[in-house]
C-alpha cells in the first residue's frame, strides 16, 4: 500500500501500545534470537505483541517463522497483526491473533485503527516467559544507559533501580514492585 511503510506502522504501533493499551513499558523492535516483535508492551501480568504487516506476501510467510510454529517459544500474551487497511482478510488470521487495520480519516485528514478480530489471550510457555524477562531487562539497561540505547523505548511510569541483581527474577520483581507503587 503506498504511503504506508513498515518504519511508519511500527511507530503507529509503539503509539497504540503506549498510549492506548496503556502499557507501562514499551519497546520498539528489540527481541531476542528467536524473535524479534515489531512492538511488544507490558502491563503487569499481560504482555502485548504487535507484529506489522505492509504485504500479503510477508503476511503469509510470518507463518513460516519458527516461534509461529512453535507457540509456545513466542512472546506475548496477546498477538495483533496491524496491517494497513483491506490487506488481510479476518478469516486469514491464525487462531489466536489479532488484526488491527490502519485507516485514513477523510473527516480531519487523520488516521484510526480499527480491530477487525480480537486477540485471545493465552498463557505464556516456559521459555517465552523466560524470553519476556531477558527482553524486560534489556529494556531497562537501555532506558538506565539511554545515550547508547539502540532501540526506541518509552516508560510510562519512571522505573528506578536500587541495586544490580545478576538473577533474573530479582530484577523482574523489582521492575514490578517499583512500577506498582509509583502508579498506585
Amino acid at each position: 500500500m503506498p504511503g504506508l511503510s513498515h518504519q511508519y506502522l511500527t511507530d503507529v504501533a509503539f503509539e497504540w501500545l503506549k498510549d492506548y493499551r496503556e502499557c507501562l513499558c514499551v519497546s520498539q523492535e528489540l527481541g531476542n534470537w528467536r524473535e524479534i516483535p515489531d512492538a511488544i508492551g507490558f502491563k503487569f501480568n499481560n504482555s502485548i505483541l504487535v507484529e506489522v504487516k505492509v504485504s500479503r506476501s510477508d503476511f503469509f510467510a510470518d507463518r513460516h517463522k519458527y516461534v509461529r510454529k512453535n507457540p509456545k517459544y513466542g512472546m506475548g500474551r496477546e498477538r495483533w497483526y496491524l496491517t494497513p487497511k483491506g490487506m488481510v482478510k479476518p478469516e486469514e488470521v491464525p487462531d489466536g491473533w489479532g488484526l488491527i487495520e490502519h485507516r485514513f480519516s477523510c473527516h480531519d485528514r487523520g488516521f484510526y485503527l480499527k480491530e477487525l478480530v480480537k486477540a485471545k489471550r493465552r498463557p505464556l510457555g516456559r521459555e517465552a516467559f523466560r524470553k519476556e524477562n531477558e527482553l524486560l531487562i534489556k529494556i531497562a539497561w537501555f532506558a538506565a544507559e539511554a545515550n547508547g540505547a539502540i532501540a526506541k523505548v518509552g516508560f510510562a511510569q519512571p522505573i528506578i533501580f536500587e541495586r544490580e541483581y545478576e538473577n533474573h527474577e530479582n530484577i523482574r520483581t523489582v521492575v514490578r514492585r517499583r512500577t506498582l507503587l509509583e502508579t498506585g
